[in-house]
């Protein structure tokens, strides 16, 4: 299997309607939030300019990390509130009305 297959993807929803699919590539960070400058723009008056970033701290896929950035409205993971969470293939992380996925295409 080639490395490249082997980076978990982030795929963000609204209402069941995919909106856009992220690749995690290890020892990246990729912000997300409202600012048109994250990687993962988001546009919902919920979510905070800079709320929260997603990275990974190895080459392994239980090593994806999502980090609240001391959001106004939190960010969930299986819904609950977190600081700071790994996350495992099939988590679903709640942002205001939005979702992101954490999927191994």
């Amino acid at each position: 299997m080639a490395e490249g297959s082997l980076c978990p993807v982030l795929e963000l929803r609204c209402q069941g309607k995919v909106l856009g699919r992220y690749r995690l590539e290890p020892f990246r960070s990729l912000s997300i939030g409202r600012d048109p400058e994250n990687p993962i723009t988001v546009n919902d008056p919920a979510i905070s300019r800079r709320h929260a970033e997603v990275f990974t701290l190895s080459t392994q896929r239980r090593d994806v990390v999502i980090k609240d950035l001391g959001s106004t409205n939190g960010t969930r993971v299986k819904g609950q509130r977190i600081e700071r969470q790994i996350l495992e293939i099939g988590d679903v992380v709640q942002l205001g009305s939005h979702e992101l996925v954490l999927i191994c295409p």
